[in-house]
């Protein structure tokens, strides 16, 4: 696949292949959330020590994107190469979708709870939508797509209801302004991978965002001393998660519109807080009836987005 459309991508390119990727990505994603958590305790990194937390992003992100680069390769059978269009595409992608949406993210989960975290990321939705309609102009900001933002967004308030959730620039700040990187690198993404091969897109953006990182933390003073063997395994299972679900996630944006796309990110806070409290512990936020009642919200919030109107797509 050295160019991909609308319509590409096989099963993913499918409205059944959009639901089962993005579901997928999401519940990697969530479970992201407390692994980065965990890494930083394994690594000895603490939540001062701004130079350890981007070598650590940017060691994931340099062997996220060379496993998939190595995937490429092999299963195309030549060196997995851009352009000079791809390789600037990559360029812009590396700045907002790594760099920018990681150096936030790293630094303000160091400071807020996984729960606060993966409630944040939900934002994600709804200024895609706004981007995309009113900066790049590939959207239609319909009435429609609005509602669900808003029925998104009311969902995870109600997820959130009586849960500890505070709000500083340095955590949950630094959180919010990482989704609206991530909201135009997904409309970004979605142009570039009209003319250029996603998936290289994905290898060579996160293999050149994450020595940028590694380079800015190991400047800064950062250092990786592990614990044990638990912390290798933590970092190869962010690895695997950024390999795969950015993989999956370029080529459904290669093959459907953004916010058909981008809808499912409501589901990621869901996955993220109940794999917090699996594995954190509870963060003030127990699960009861307000739980199960927001989900259902959200999926009403995904069905109108994601679900064109009758006689329209």
């Amino acid at each position: 696949m050295s160019a991909s459309g609308r319509g590409a991508g096989g099963f993913l390119g499918t409205r059944p292949g959009l639901a089962v990727g993005a579901l997928v990505c999401c519940l990697l994603w969530g479970s992201a959330v407390p692994g980065v958590s965990l890494g930083y305790g394994l690594f000895g990194i603490g939540s001062g020590d701004a130079g350890g937390q981007m070598l650590f992003a940017g060691v994931r992100f340099f062997l996220a994107g060379a496993c998939i680069l190595a995937f490429r390769w092999a299963q195309a059978g030549v060196p997995p190469l851009l352009d000079r269009a791809g390789a600037h595409s990559a360029a812009k992608l590396c700045l907002t979708w790594t760099v920018g949406q990681y150096t936030c993210y790293y630094l303000g989960l160091a400071h807020a709870t996984g729960v606060s975290a993966s409630l944040i990321q939900g934002l994600e939705v709804f200024v895609a939508l706004v981007v995309g309609a009113c900066v790049f102009h590939t959207e239609a900001l319909t009435g429609r797509k609005v509602a669900g933002s808003l029925a998104g967004v009311a969902g995870l308030a109600l997820f959130n209801w009586g849960g500890a959730m505070g709000f500083s620039l340095s955590g949950e700040g630094l959180l919010a302004l990482a989704t609206v990187f991530a909201a135009v690198a997904s409309v970004l993404a979605s142009r570039y991978s009209r003319e250029s091969d996603p998936v290289l897109l994905a290898g060579w953006q996160f293999v050149m965002g994450g020595a940028a990182l590694a380079a800015l933390g190991w400047a800064l003073g950062g250092r990786l001393p592990p614990t044990g063997a638990g912390a290798w395994a933590v970092l190869a299972w962010l690895v695997a998660v950024s390999a795969v679900a950015y993989t999956v996630w370029s080529v459904l944006l290669a093959s459907h519109p953004v916010s058909s796309v981008v809808a499912y990110s409501f589901t990621l806070p869901l996955f993220g807080v109940v794999i917090s409290l699996l594995t954190l512990g509870d963060q003030g936020h127990p699960l009861g009836a307000a739980a199960l009642a927001s989900i259902a919200v959200v999926c009403l919030g995904i069905w109108l987005v994601e679900t064109p109107a009758k006689g329209r797509r």
